[in-house]
Protein backbone atom coordinates (compact mmCIF):
# COMPACT_ATOMS: atom_id res chain seq x y z
CA UNK A 1 0.00 0.00 0.00
CA UNK A 2 3.07 2.18 1.09
CA UNK A 3 4.60 2.03 -2.55
CA UNK A 4 1.41 2.91 -4.07
CA UNK A 5 0.45 5.61 -2.35
CA UNK A 6 3.95 6.70 -3.00
CA UNK A 7 3.36 5.61 -6.53
CA UNK A 8 0.30 7.51 -6.66
CA UNK A 9 1.74 11.22 -5.52
CA UNK A 10 4.50 10.74 -8.01
CA UNK A 11 2.77 10.19 -11.41
CA UNK A 12 0.84 13.51 -10.02
CA UNK A 13 3.59 14.98 -10.03
CA UNK A 14 4.68 14.04 -13.22
CA UNK A 15 1.45 14.69 -14.49
CA UNK A 16 1.82 18.55 -13.30
CA UNK A 17 4.98 18.98 -14.65
CA UNK A 18 3.84 17.82 -18.34
CA UNK A 19 0.70 20.36 -17.86
CA UNK A 20 3.10 23.21 -17.01
CA UNK A 21 5.55 22.42 -19.83
CA UNK A 22 2.81 21.78 -22.63
CA UNK A 23 1.06 25.08 -21.78
CA UNK A 24 4.09 26.98 -23.43
CA UNK A 25 4.72 25.09 -26.35
CA UNK A 26 1.20 24.31 -27.40
CA UNK A 27 0.72 25.42 -30.90
CA UNK A 28 4.56 25.84 -31.65
CA UNK A 29 4.67 22.46 -33.39
CA UNK A 30 2.43 19.48 -35.06
CA UNK A 31 0.17 17.83 -32.35
CA UNK A 32 2.11 14.55 -33.16
CA UNK A 33 5.26 16.46 -32.08
CA UNK A 34 3.63 17.93 -28.80
CA UNK A 35 2.99 14.33 -28.46
CA UNK A 36 6.57 13.65 -28.69
CA UNK A 37 7.96 16.20 -26.82
CA UNK A 38 5.34 15.74 -24.16
CA UNK A 39 6.33 11.56 -23.84
CA UNK A 40 10.09 12.62 -23.87
CA UNK A 41 9.51 15.17 -20.64
CA UNK A 42 7.88 12.74 -18.61
CA UNK A 43 9.23 9.63 -19.45
CA UNK A 44 13.23 10.15 -19.41
CA UNK A 45 13.87 14.46 -18.66
CA UNK A 46 11.71 14.79 -15.31
CA UNK A 47 12.49 11.14 -13.79
CA UNK A 48 15.99 12.08 -13.96
CA UNK A 49 15.91 14.65 -12.01
CA UNK A 50 13.27 13.12 -9.16
CA UNK A 51 15.69 10.51 -8.90
CA UNK A 52 19.09 13.00 -8.73
CA UNK A 53 16.83 14.93 -5.86
CA UNK A 54 14.14 12.17 -4.05
CA UNK A 55 15.79 8.99 -4.17
CA UNK A 56 17.54 7.77 -1.52
CA UNK A 57 20.61 6.57 -4.06
CA UNK A 58 19.84 10.50 -5.76
CA UNK A 59 23.55 12.45 -6.51
CA UNK A 60 22.31 15.32 -5.46
CA UNK A 61 19.50 14.04 -2.33
CA UNK A 62 19.58 15.04 0.98
CA UNK A 63 19.15 11.10 2.06
CA UNK A 64 21.74 10.04 0.17
CA UNK A 65 24.15 8.09 3.03
CA UNK A 66 26.19 5.31 0.84
CA UNK A 67 29.89 6.51 1.13
CA UNK A 68 28.17 10.00 1.20
CA UNK A 69 29.40 12.25 -1.29
CA UNK A 70 28.67 15.15 0.50
CA UNK A 71 31.22 15.27 2.73
CA UNK A 72 32.95 18.40 2.15
CA UNK A 73 29.37 20.01 2.34
CA UNK A 74 27.98 17.51 4.82
CA UNK A 75 24.60 18.14 3.09
CA UNK A 76 22.21 17.38 0.59
CA UNK A 77 19.79 19.74 -1.56
CA UNK A 78 16.43 20.40 0.43
CA UNK A 79 13.88 20.55 -2.04
CA UNK A 80 10.74 19.50 -0.01
CA UNK A 81 7.59 20.12 -2.57
CA UNK A 82 9.39 20.78 -6.10
CA UNK A 83 10.59 24.43 -6.44
CA UNK A 84 13.15 23.13 -8.27
CA UNK A 85 12.56 19.00 -9.65
CA UNK A 86 9.31 20.43 -11.05
CA UNK A 87 9.21 23.68 -12.04
CA UNK A 88 12.60 24.70 -12.80
CA UNK A 89 12.39 21.44 -14.99
CA UNK A 90 9.44 22.27 -16.73
CA UNK A 91 10.58 26.09 -16.84
CA UNK A 92 13.67 25.77 -18.46
CA UNK A 93 11.56 23.37 -20.63
CA UNK A 94 9.51 25.67 -21.89
CA UNK A 95 12.18 28.32 -22.10
CA UNK A 96 13.74 26.21 -24.86
CA UNK A 97 10.46 25.78 -26.69
CA UNK A 98 9.77 29.79 -26.74
CA UNK A 99 13.26 30.05 -28.36
CA UNK A 100 13.75 27.49 -30.48
CA UNK A 101 9.75 26.43 -32.05
CA UNK A 102 8.10 28.86 -34.17
CA UNK A 103 5.66 30.89 -32.01
CA UNK A 104 1.79 30.15 -32.46
CA UNK A 105 -0.20 32.65 -34.94
CA UNK A 106 -1.73 35.15 -32.73
CA UNK A 107 -6.11 35.16 -32.98
CA UNK A 108 -6.38 38.57 -31.24
CA UNK A 109 -5.02 41.50 -31.16
CA UNK A 110 -1.62 42.08 -29.06
CA UNK A 111 -1.27 43.70 -25.89
CA UNK A 112 -1.65 47.36 -26.00
CA UNK A 113 0.85 49.05 -23.62
CA UNK A 114 0.34 50.82 -20.76
CA UNK A 115 -0.25 54.60 -22.24
CA UNK A 116 -2.71 52.99 -24.66
CA UNK A 117 -4.64 51.00 -21.64
CA UNK A 118 -4.70 54.05 -20.00
CA UNK A 119 -6.45 55.86 -22.86
CA UNK A 120 -9.04 53.36 -23.47
CA UNK A 121 -9.89 53.42 -19.84
CA UNK A 122 -10.47 56.79 -20.35
CA UNK A 123 -11.82 57.28 -23.99
CA UNK A 124 -13.92 53.66 -23.24
CA UNK A 125 -12.74 50.55 -26.03
CA UNK A 126 -14.98 51.01 -28.94
CA UNK A 127 -15.43 47.57 -31.95
CA UNK A 128 -13.10 44.89 -31.67
CA UNK A 129 -11.85 46.41 -28.34
CA UNK A 130 -14.95 46.34 -27.02
CA UNK A 131 -15.68 43.25 -28.04
CA UNK A 132 -13.05 41.21 -26.50
CA UNK A 133 -13.54 43.72 -23.69
CA UNK A 134 -17.12 41.90 -23.19
CA UNK A 135 -15.44 38.67 -23.56
CA UNK A 136 -12.84 38.97 -21.51
CA UNK A 137 -15.53 40.13 -18.55
CA UNK A 138 -17.02 36.81 -18.97
CA UNK A 139 -13.97 35.15 -18.71
CA UNK A 140 -13.63 36.82 -15.30
CA UNK A 141 -15.26 33.66 -12.74
CA UNK A 142 -13.78 31.20 -15.39
CA UNK A 143 -10.51 33.08 -14.28
CA UNK A 144 -11.03 33.20 -10.86
CA UNK A 145 -12.55 29.43 -10.59
CA UNK A 146 -9.54 28.08 -11.78
CA UNK A 147 -6.70 30.14 -9.65
CA UNK A 148 -8.27 28.81 -6.83
CA UNK A 149 -8.83 25.44 -7.57
CA UNK A 150 -5.24 25.59 -8.71
CA UNK A 151 -4.08 27.02 -5.03
CA UNK A 152 -6.92 23.87 -3.58
CA UNK A 153 -4.91 21.47 -5.42
CA UNK A 154 -1.55 22.91 -4.08
CA UNK A 155 -2.38 22.60 -0.61
CA UNK A 156 -2.56 18.79 -1.88
CA UNK A 157 0.87 18.42 -2.95
CA UNK A 158 2.14 19.98 -0.34
CA UNK A 159 0.50 17.85 2.44
CA UNK A 160 1.33 14.62 0.24
CA UNK A 161 4.47 15.67 0.10
CA UNK A 162 5.26 15.93 3.99
CA UNK A 163 3.10 13.00 4.54
CA UNK A 164 5.76 10.64 2.18
CA UNK A 165 8.90 11.75 3.33
CA UNK A 166 7.99 12.35 7.22
CA UNK A 167 5.33 8.92 7.04
CA UNK A 168 2.01 8.43 8.86
CA UNK A 169 3.67 9.48 12.01
CA UNK A 170 3.97 13.53 10.51
CA UNK A 171 3.44 15.93 13.57
CA UNK A 172 0.15 17.75 13.03
CA UNK A 173 1.84 20.49 13.38
CA UNK A 174 4.44 19.96 10.60
CA UNK A 175 1.58 19.00 8.63
CA UNK A 176 -0.50 22.52 9.53
CA UNK A 177 2.63 24.67 9.01
CA UNK A 178 2.74 23.37 5.26
CA UNK A 179 -0.43 24.19 4.54
CA UNK A 180 -0.14 27.66 6.44
CA UNK A 181 2.95 27.82 4.82
CA UNK A 182 1.51 27.43 0.94
CA UNK A 183 -1.76 29.32 1.68
CA UNK A 184 0.66 32.59 2.80
CA UNK A 185 3.44 32.14 -0.10
CA UNK A 186 0.83 32.45 -2.38
CA UNK A 187 -1.97 35.55 -1.16
CA UNK A 188 1.31 37.52 -0.41
CA UNK A 189 2.99 36.88 -4.52
CA UNK A 190 -1.09 37.68 -5.38
CA UNK A 191 -1.05 40.41 -3.39
CA UNK A 192 1.63 42.00 -4.08
CA UNK A 193 1.27 41.69 -7.83
CA UNK A 194 -2.15 43.06 -7.96
CA UNK A 195 -0.56 46.40 -6.45
CA UNK A 196 1.69 46.18 -9.16
CA UNK A 197 -1.06 46.31 -11.70
CA UNK A 198 -3.78 48.03 -10.43
CA UNK A 199 -3.46 51.46 -11.09
CA UNK A 200 0.02 52.35 -10.48
CA UNK A 201 3.20 51.81 -12.90
CA UNK A 202 5.41 50.49 -10.22
CA UNK A 203 7.10 48.83 -13.80
CA UNK A 204 7.77 50.71 -16.67
CA UNK A 205 6.75 48.59 -19.54
CA UNK A 206 4.13 46.93 -17.83
CA UNK A 207 1.89 45.16 -20.60
CA UNK A 208 -1.52 46.54 -20.44
CA UNK A 209 -2.21 46.89 -16.65
CA UNK A 210 -4.21 43.40 -16.48
CA UNK A 211 -4.43 42.91 -12.79
CA UNK A 212 -6.54 39.98 -12.59
CA UNK A 213 -3.97 38.46 -15.23
CA UNK A 214 -1.16 39.71 -13.04
CA UNK A 215 -2.96 38.56 -9.86
CA UNK A 216 -3.19 35.27 -11.46
CA UNK A 217 0.72 34.47 -12.38
CA UNK A 218 1.68 36.58 -8.90
CA UNK A 219 -0.15 33.79 -6.76
CA UNK A 220 1.02 31.12 -8.43
CA UNK A 221 4.76 32.64 -8.44
CA UNK A 222 4.24 32.93 -4.69
CA UNK A 223 3.47 29.05 -4.86
CA UNK A 224 6.42 28.23 -6.64
CA UNK A 225 8.26 29.73 -4.43
CA UNK A 226 7.33 28.62 -1.15
CA UNK A 227 7.19 24.97 -2.39
CA UNK A 228 10.55 24.34 -1.57
CA UNK A 229 10.42 25.09 2.22
CA UNK A 230 6.64 24.86 2.78
CA UNK A 231 6.96 22.82 5.76
CA UNK A 232 10.76 23.86 7.51
CA UNK A 233 10.01 28.13 7.44
CA UNK A 234 8.35 30.24 9.84
CA UNK A 235 4.83 31.44 8.42
CA UNK A 236 6.48 35.48 8.53
CA UNK A 237 9.24 34.06 6.00
CA UNK A 238 6.68 32.24 3.78
CA UNK A 239 5.11 35.96 3.53
CA UNK A 240 8.50 37.19 2.68
CA UNK A 241 9.16 34.67 0.50
CA UNK A 242 6.07 34.91 -1.55
CA UNK A 243 6.00 38.37 -2.12
CA UNK A 244 9.72 38.36 -3.57
CA UNK A 245 8.54 35.27 -6.17
CA UNK A 246 5.88 37.83 -7.20
CA UNK A 247 7.77 40.65 -7.30
CA UNK A 248 10.29 38.89 -9.54
CA UNK A 249 7.62 37.22 -11.91
CA UNK A 250 6.39 40.43 -12.64
CA UNK A 251 9.50 42.26 -13.44
CA UNK A 252 10.28 39.25 -15.78
CA UNK A 253 6.56 39.22 -17.46
CA UNK A 254 7.82 42.29 -18.65
CA UNK A 255 10.80 40.73 -20.93
CA UNK A 256 9.22 40.51 -24.48
CA UNK A 257 11.76 36.96 -25.30
CA UNK A 258 9.25 35.25 -22.10
CA UNK A 259 6.60 36.07 -24.25
CA UNK A 260 3.84 33.13 -23.95
CA UNK A 261 0.16 32.88 -23.24
CA UNK A 262 0.88 31.64 -19.69
CA UNK A 263 3.90 33.06 -18.42
CA UNK A 264 5.54 29.68 -17.69
CA UNK A 265 8.83 31.13 -17.35
CA UNK A 266 7.88 34.38 -15.62
CA UNK A 267 5.66 31.88 -13.34
CA UNK A 268 7.77 28.70 -12.72
CA UNK A 269 11.56 29.38 -14.04
CA UNK A 270 12.14 32.08 -12.21
CA UNK A 271 10.50 31.36 -8.71
CA UNK A 272 11.61 28.03 -8.46
CA UNK A 273 15.03 29.24 -8.96
CA UNK A 274 14.64 31.71 -5.91
CA UNK A 275 12.73 29.40 -3.86
CA UNK A 276 15.64 27.04 -4.01
CA UNK A 277 17.95 29.60 -2.58
CA UNK A 278 14.60 30.72 -0.37
CA UNK A 279 14.75 27.94 1.41
CA UNK A 280 18.83 27.32 2.03
CA UNK A 281 18.50 30.75 3.75
CA UNK A 282 15.08 30.53 5.66
CA UNK A 283 14.88 26.92 7.30
CA UNK A 284 15.15 26.20 10.90
CA UNK A 285 16.90 23.21 12.59
CA UNK A 286 13.92 22.32 14.15
CA UNK A 287 11.57 22.29 11.55
CA UNK A 288 14.36 20.76 9.31
CA UNK A 289 14.69 17.55 11.60
CA UNK A 290 11.05 17.52 11.97
CA UNK A 291 10.40 16.11 8.19
CA UNK A 292 13.66 13.74 9.18
CA UNK A 293 16.44 15.18 7.07
CA UNK A 294 19.44 13.64 8.42
CA UNK A 295 20.87 14.79 11.52
CA UNK A 296 24.20 16.18 10.40
CA UNK A 297 22.14 17.78 7.03
CA UNK A 298 22.98 22.04 7.06
CA UNK A 299 19.65 24.10 8.13
CA UNK A 300 19.34 28.05 6.60
CA UNK A 301 21.95 30.54 6.53
CA UNK A 302 19.81 33.28 8.45
CA UNK A 303 19.26 30.84 11.59
CA UNK A 304 23.02 30.32 12.07
CA UNK A 305 23.55 26.90 9.44
CA UNK A 306 26.12 28.25 7.73
CA UNK A 307 26.38 28.44 3.58
CA UNK A 308 26.77 24.49 2.96
CA UNK A 309 23.59 24.15 2.32
CA UNK A 310 22.96 27.70 -0.13
CA UNK A 311 26.02 25.82 -1.89
CA UNK A 312 24.42 22.59 -2.25
CA UNK A 313 21.30 23.90 -3.32
CA UNK A 314 22.71 26.39 -6.05
CA UNK A 315 24.19 23.35 -7.17
CA UNK A 316 21.55 21.42 -7.76
CA UNK A 317 19.61 24.21 -9.61
CA UNK A 318 22.16 24.47 -11.70
CA UNK A 319 22.28 20.71 -12.55
CA UNK A 320 18.71 20.91 -12.80
CA UNK A 321 18.63 23.99 -15.66
CA UNK A 322 21.73 21.97 -17.58
CA UNK A 323 20.31 18.83 -17.71
CA UNK A 324 16.69 20.14 -18.28
CA UNK A 325 17.92 22.92 -21.26
CA UNK A 326 20.42 20.06 -22.46
CA UNK A 327 18.08 17.83 -23.12
CA UNK A 328 15.16 20.28 -23.96
CA UNK A 329 17.37 21.97 -26.42
CA UNK A 330 18.26 19.12 -28.56
CA UNK A 331 14.80 17.40 -28.93
CA UNK A 332 13.39 20.65 -29.85
CA UNK A 333 15.98 21.04 -32.69
CA UNK A 334 14.75 17.53 -34.18
CA UNK A 335 11.23 18.84 -33.55
CA UNK A 336 12.44 21.52 -35.77
CA UNK A 337 14.09 20.09 -38.18
CA UNK A 338 11.79 17.62 -39.02
CA UNK A 339 8.62 19.70 -39.24
CA UNK A 340 10.69 22.05 -41.84
CA UNK A 341 12.04 19.23 -43.53
CA UNK A 342 7.81 18.05 -44.14
CA UNK A 343 7.10 21.74 -44.92
CA UNK A 344 10.26 21.81 -47.65
CA UNK A 345 8.89 18.10 -48.93
CA UNK A 346 5.63 19.61 -49.77
CA UNK A 347 6.78 22.16 -51.46
CA UNK A 348 6.89 24.77 -48.93
CA UNK A 349 2.61 24.39 -48.34
CA UNK A 350 2.43 22.55 -44.61
CA UNK A 351 -0.21 20.18 -46.46
CA UNK A 352 1.26 17.20 -43.82
CA UNK A 353 0.42 19.21 -40.99
CA UNK A 354 -3.93 19.56 -40.85
CA UNK A 355 -4.15 20.98 -37.56
CA UNK A 356 -1.30 23.75 -38.10
CA UNK A 357 -2.18 26.95 -36.57
CA UNK A 358 -0.94 28.69 -39.31
CA UNK A 359 -3.48 31.03 -41.20
CA UNK A 360 -6.13 28.76 -43.58
CA UNK A 361 -7.71 30.10 -46.64
CA UNK A 362 -10.72 27.48 -47.62
CA UNK A 363 -12.13 27.06 -50.95
CA UNK A 364 -15.77 27.06 -51.15
CA UNK A 365 -15.93 25.01 -54.37
CA UNK A 366 -14.07 22.61 -52.87
CA UNK A 367 -14.10 22.68 -49.37
CA UNK A 368 -9.58 21.49 -49.20
CA UNK A 369 -7.56 23.69 -46.87
CA UNK A 370 -5.64 26.32 -49.09
CA UNK A 371 -2.35 26.42 -46.68
CA UNK A 372 0.45 29.60 -47.42
CA UNK A 373 4.21 29.18 -47.52
CA UNK A 374 5.96 29.55 -44.20
CA UNK A 375 7.74 33.04 -45.86
CA UNK A 376 4.04 34.34 -45.68
CA UNK A 377 3.19 36.69 -43.11
CA UNK A 378 1.46 35.83 -40.13
CA UNK A 379 -2.44 36.93 -39.94
CA UNK A 380 -5.02 36.07 -37.95
CA UNK A 381 -7.59 32.91 -38.62
CA UNK A 382 -9.57 33.71 -41.34
CA UNK A 383 -13.20 33.40 -41.23
CA UNK A 384 -15.40 33.79 -44.31
CA UNK A 385 -19.37 34.79 -44.79
CA UNK A 386 -21.15 34.65 -47.64
CA UNK A 387 -22.37 38.31 -47.56
CA UNK A 388 -21.54 39.82 -51.13
CA UNK A 389 -20.57 42.84 -49.66
CA UNK A 390 -18.11 41.20 -47.85
CA UNK A 391 -14.29 40.59 -49.55
CA UNK A 392 -13.89 38.83 -51.92
CA UNK A 393 -12.50 35.20 -51.78
CA UNK A 394 -8.88 34.44 -50.13
CA UNK A 395 -9.22 37.94 -48.45
CA UNK A 396 -8.19 38.14 -44.58
CA UNK A 397 -10.20 39.75 -42.37
CA UNK A 398 -10.02 39.60 -38.02
CA UNK A 399 -12.25 37.30 -37.21
CA UNK A 400 -14.01 39.41 -34.31
CA UNK A 401 -15.07 41.97 -37.67
CA UNK A 402 -16.53 38.53 -39.10
CA UNK A 403 -18.62 37.77 -35.93
CA UNK A 404 -20.12 41.65 -36.03
CA UNK A 405 -21.38 40.82 -39.04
Amino acid sequence: ICSLSRWFYEWGNAVFTTTVFSSAVAGRCHPTSFFVVVLALSGAIYPVVVHWLWSREGLLSAFHTSANNWDNFESGVMDLNGSGVIHITAGSCALMALFLLKPPKRTREPRESAPEAARQKSEGPSGVAADMAKSDLNTLPIHVFSMLMMWFGWLGLALGRVLVQAGPATPSNTAARALINTSLGGASGGFVSFMMYSGYEVLPGTRGGDARAATNAGLLAGLVGISACAATCEPYAAAIIGAASGTLCMITRTFPWFEDATDVVSVHLVPGIFGMIAAALASTKTYTRDLLYPDDMNYGAIYGGGGDLLATNLLGAAAILAWSLTTSGVLCILIRALEEAGSRASGGRRRWNPFSWSTLGRSRSTGKQDLPADDEPALAPTAFSEDPSQPEQGSRQPIMQVQQT
